[in-house]
């Protein structure tokens, strides 16, 4: 089938279900393991239209997917989840942060927008959960975190400052290196807060 002919029949499901229908959750589910990216990605758009916010059945649908063992349809479900939860769910930003530490890139970066978009800027929740991954034995899911970090906090966000200024004393140099890296891009420059914080660390070395 062309993608037009599939974009136009996944707009009339949406058009002739009521939200929430379980079957064409179900039905819609199929293409969420499609081989082709561009038939899942349609199909998250899809899954949008025929289903509620943080409507049961989709998110059952979309965290048995998240246990897949192909890392593009984890990638796919990431994608979905994070347009099917509710502003802010708390289990949303959990399990985005869970995913950040996934051996596959694209699905780190899947998480990582993902939580950007669940979350929004500012929300201290999602700030500690991607600094909770800095500390991470992977070099690349510590810089995954680093980057959910300036994703979901303001520049000079106080709880940022404060859980990357914590990390200045891991007992582990590359865990120290990325904290003073990081400091740079969420604090700005004369910020008092991060100037105290800072000095706090230096006079309990």
């Amino acid at each position: 089938k062309s993608p037009k002919v599939r974009r136009a029949a996944f707009q009339g499901l949406s058009h002739v279900v009521i939200r929430g229908n379980t079957f064409a959750i179900d039905i819609v589910a199929t293409y969420l393991h499609h081989p082709s990216s561009e038939v899942r990605e349609a199909g998250v758009k899809a899954l949008a239209s025929v289903a509620p916010r943080d409507d049961e059945h989709a998110l059952m649908v979309l965290h048995a997917l998240l246990e897949h063992s192909n890392s593009e349809i984890r990638e796919t479900a990431l994608k979905g989840l994070g347009q099917a939860v509710a502003f802010r769910a708390a289990h949303a930003i959990e399990t985005m942060g869970q995913f950040i530490e996934d051996d596959h890139r694209r699905v780190r970066r899947a998480a990582v927008e993902g939580l950007e978009c669940v979350a929004g800027k500012g929300d201290q929740r999602a700030i500690r959960t991607a600094s909770l991954r800095l500390e991470h034995s992977s070099a690349e899911v510590r810089r995954s975190a680093a980057w959910a970090v300036t994703r979901v906090a303001n520049r000079g966000d106080r709880c940022a400052i404060n859980s990357v200024a914590a990390r200045l004393e891991h007992q582990r140099s590359e865990v120290r290196s990325l904290a003073v890296s990081l400091l740079g891009q969420v604090a700005r420059k004369d910020d008092l807060h991060a100037i105290e914080t800072v000095l706090h660390r230096l006079e309990h070395a």
